[in-house]
């Protein structure tokens, strides 16, 4: 799980899934297309 450091703003979800994809991308090489998904989860 990559947790932000601050709230992030509902105003871009597709730029931050984009951004979330990339940094999974960036430090593990996936096993094919399906290996990994965004998700945005409610912080409590």
């Amino acid at each position: 799980m990559i947790e932000s450091f601050e709230p992030l703003a509902k105003k871009h979800p597709d730029a931050l899934a984009e951004e979330g994809e990339w940094l999974i991308r960036f430090m593990e090489e996936p096993e094919g297309p399906g290996a990994f998904e965004v998700r945005f989860a409610e912080r409590a």
